[in-house]
């Protein structure tokens, strides 16, 4: 196997030396076929092997060899198949479903151009099956095995005996996915059949079916377990220890086995041997990533249910594993979408077995789990943003060389690239992405050399609890965890350090349904942009009669009250907070459903004992405890204000009293610092971003969207346009220290992806605003000058401007405005996030 190796790598090198010499002019061979063999070779050798930068590369020239040649050539196509194997094989490698979309399409097209070929209706049958599975549709199956049919009746004559094993396991596979009334007995035959064929194929071909046939003993019934089981073995007996096929076919075959339908409930005996096989495949360096996560995912799950202890190692490598899946070379909405697969409740699962299975020190790793898997997108971005400064005192070349790929893989994750008719990527994209992945290498790499450097061995590694307490300086960081084990809350506290865990009386579904009860309030309600409409005029526009919801929650005093005695109380019960001032000061760290409820805002609002947490805290939010380890930043000079106001905006309702809001900013702080204002059209995307890059204090009253499934599209709507989250990411703020964001949703976040803070007060936290006021839901347009003018008084007060004071000038604000009888619909959405 190892001179196979090397033969294949030569043949690699000689190929690429010939189309590295290749004209476009030079023919016999044409520069189409020099590269498709160069992409053959390059994906076998990814096939065997797993190198990541061969599949990449093989995929780049696969798009070349079919941007050569037109339509109408013999070749196309074949070309076209080895592109669609590639994108396959790389949409198995990184889970991303948009590879295997285009992967079907150039199949279905390569099928029109070639209706006769056999190897062509194989392929895309294969394709099909790959899509059908993976994105778990059912909406292939009969088109696959149409295609199947088709290409077994054309494949006859000589080639008929040798691979007719492989048309039977792709038929007998489909049917089984399928398991419509006898399709399971129909597809063991059928595999059957195959298997009894395939004796004179290779161990490859044999090995799959094998794996195949284990997937449908196992769905024929869990007394077919131990029998699937063996046959797993016995694949595994057919390949070689290093083969690639051996650990991740055999993976992606026990993921599938126990989490198909049927019992979860496995014999002990049973239960150990599929975790031995899950826990060998998770833990083993040659497989991709994304198979070594599902196997350590899968791995965790079947851990708890067998309350072993190893389900901490196995979630600890799941988490390690999770920001290469979301690799720093990959463009920031290929990141978003591969957490939204991925990454849900991942981290509150692991921290609460963590807890549940090594008691004496679970507390502290637990804190350290949950900031290792939540926020990845923002860590993962800062990462490319950190000063090397200190490393540079001693290691000035590797500094340098490290800022200049930071930089560049920063520049290009925002980087829209052409796509093709046929298929989505070009030649240019598919050649982009394949430096994108060197350079993600290239930066591990000198990561690795980084903490090789004395007083550098934990340079960008995760921060430790010791390192972590230091966020709840001032107060206390109160972590609200929602696992699928049970919900509690980890109370850190810096002085002395220490974590302490309260359980919570209720259940993950119970959090879920009050989160989506809230959400069904607010949008019944009409909570989704600034507006000059009174609640009572939205609540009669909404459409369709009475919101639906469950029984005990019919208004948003049900939901808070709920919240109060189910979740907040129990934490202040440990607290023990004063009854006089000053007030205790919290940050509120909320994992998964928690993250959609208005924890702030907490209280019993009805009858005559009533209770609320404003009346004993200050409440802050923050996504991760290391957004709070931010050192404050002084100013250069005389503070700069910027303040935008959007009175008028196209398209959009108008905003007559973020014309006062802005006057109130303007008569309070101009005595103190310079205020640049921007109105309507003034307000343009390119002088706000510019004046982003200026100013210490950033003040925005205009209207905020946040489309609920593309969050990276979430923005300010300004005069000419939308200053979206991405934009707002790539704008430098070096002299940013506080920022006030009067709109709408602004901190509203992704339902889908709760754990990672994915909004625009996220964005501004990230481009390195430390204090940020925001809203959860949207305001009323007379609301924002008020909160606005009570905020600035008391953070300009004595003519000195004092930022850190930002939460507690929120808290009294909001107070006034709930003391004038304002609803809780118009007070709660004003939050504070960070310092």
């Amino acid at each position: 196997m190892n001179q196979n190796q090397e033969e294949l790598k030569e043949a690699i090198a000689l190929f690429r030396t010939v189309v590295e010499s290749l004209q476009e002019t030079d023919r016999l061979p044409g520069p189409g076929e020099c590269r498709y063999q160069l992409s053959k070779a390059l994906l076998l050798y990814y096939e065997h092997w797993g190198d990541i930068e061969s599949l990449h590369f093989g995929t780049m020239y696969a798009r070349q060899a079919v941007d050569s040649v037109s339509e109408h050539n013999p070749s196309y196509p074949t070309f076209l198949q080895q592109l669609a194997s590639s994108l396959k094989a790389r949409a198995r490698l990184t889970g991303h479903r948009y590879d295997l979309l285009d992967s079907v399409s150039l199949m279905r097209h390569a099928v029109k151009l070639a209706p006769r070929r056999a190897d062509v209706l194989f392929t895309c049958a294969t394709t099909l099956k790959a899509a059908s599975m993976w994105l778990d549709d059912r909406q292939y199956i009969e088109e696959i095995l149409d295609v199947l049919y088709k290409g077994m009746e054309i494949d006859s004559g000589r080639y008929r005996e040798r691979f007719h094993s492989e048309w039977l396991t792709v038929l007998g596979h489909t049917y089984a996915f399928r398991g419509e009334g006898d399709d399971l007995d129909h597809a063991a035959s059928l595999l059957t059949q195959a298997e009894a064929m395939s004796t004179q194929e290779p161990c490859v071909s044999r090995a799959w079916i094998l794996l195949h046939r284990a997937e449908v003993e196992a769905q024929r019934g869990r007394g077919g377990l131990s029998d699937a089981l063996d046959l797993v073995g016995d694949a595994m007996e057919l390949l070689a220890p290093n083969h690639r096929l051996r650990i991740e076919g055999v993976a992606d075959t026990m993921v599938n086995i126990l989490t198909g339908p049927g019992d979860s409930k496995l014999p002990l005996w049973l239960l150990q041997r599929s975790i031995d096989i899950l826990a060998w495949a998770a833990q083993s360096p040659s497989i991709s990533p994304h198979a070594r996560f599902r196997a350590a995912v899968c791995w965790a799950r079947y851990c708890e249910e067998g309350l072993r202890t190893d389900a901490a190692e196995a979630f600890s490598i799941a988490l390690e594993l999770l920001p290469r899946l979301t690799s720093v070379g990959l463009d920031i909405d290929s990141r978003h979408q591969m957490l939204a697969s991925e990454a849900l409740g991942l981290a509150s699962d692991a921290a609460a077995s963590i807890m549940a299975f090594i008691p004496e020190t679970g507390l502290e790793k637990s804190v350290e789990m949950l900031e290792v898997g939540r926020a990845v997108f923002w860590a993962q971005a800062l990462q490319l943003r950190t000063s090397f400064d200190a490393l540079a005192t001693q290691e000035p070349d590797l500094a340098d060389e490290l800022a200049q790929v930071s930089k560049e893989l920063e520049a290009r994750s925002f980087r829209i690239l052409p796509t093709n008719v046929q298929g989505r990527f070009s030649a240019e994209t598919l050649a982009a992405n394949a430096h994108n992945h060197h350079l993600s290498q290239r930066w591990e790499e000198l990561l690795s050399r980084c903490r090789s450097v004395p007083g550098f061995e934990d340079f960008l590694q995760p921060k430790r609890f010791s390192d972590l307490c230091a966020s709840a300086n001032g107060g206390a960081v109160i972590i609200v965890n929602a696992s699928r084990s049970y919900c509690d809350a980890l109370i850190i506290r810096s002085s002395p350090p220490s974590v302490e865990c309260v359980p919570l009386p209720i259940k993950y579904a119970e959090v879920a349904e009050m989160a989506e009860a809230w959400r069904s309030l607010l949008e019944h309600y009409g909570r989704s942009c600034r507006s000059t409409r009174s609640a009572q005029e939205r609540q009669e526009s909404q459409r369709g009669g009475r919101v639906r919801l469950p029984p005990e929650y019919k208004s948003s005093k049900d939901v808070l009250a709920a919240l109060w005695s189910r979740i907040v109380q129990p934490i202040l019960e440990t607290l023990n907070p004063p009854t006089t001032e000053p007030l205790m000061r919290l940050w509120w760290c909320a994992t998964g459903p928690f993250a959609s409820l208005p924890l702030h805002a907490a209280g019993k609002f009805e009858g005559q004992a009533q209770e609320c947490l404003m009346d004993v805290a200050i409440s802050s939010y923050t996504p991760t405890l290391t957004a709070l380890l931010t050192e404050p930043r002084s100013p250069d000079g005389e503070l700069q204000l910027l303040a935008v106001a959007q009175e008028e905006t196209p398209d959009m309702s108008p905003l007559p009293n973020t014309k006062q809001e802005l006057h109130y900013i303007r008569d309070l702080a101009t005595s103190v610092m310079t205020v640049n204002s921007l109105t309507n059209k003034a307000a343009d995307v390119t002088s706000v971003s510019a004046g982003i890059r200026k100013c210490n204090w950033l003040h925005l009253a205009c209207h905020g969207l946040q489309p609920g499934s593309k969050p990276l599209n979430s923005a300010f709507l300004l005069h000419d346009g939308r200053l979206t989250l991405s934009n707002i990411m790539q704008i430098p703020t070096p002299h940013a220290q506080f920022a006030f964001l009067s709109a709408c949703e602004t901190a509203l976040g992704d339902a889908d992806v709760p754990d990672e803070g994915i909004h625009l007060a996220g964005a501004m936290l990230f481009a390195g605003f430390p204090s940020v006021i925001a809203t959860s839901w949207s305001i009323e347009d007379e609301d924002g000058p008020i909160v606005a003018r009570d905020v600035y008084e008391h953070l300009l007060k004595g003519g000195k401007p004092d930022a850190s004071e930002a939460a507690l000038a929120l808290h009294n604000a909001v107070c006034k405005l709930r003391a004038q009888g304002a609803s809780v619909l118009r007070w709660a959405p004003f939050i504070h996030l960070g310092r």
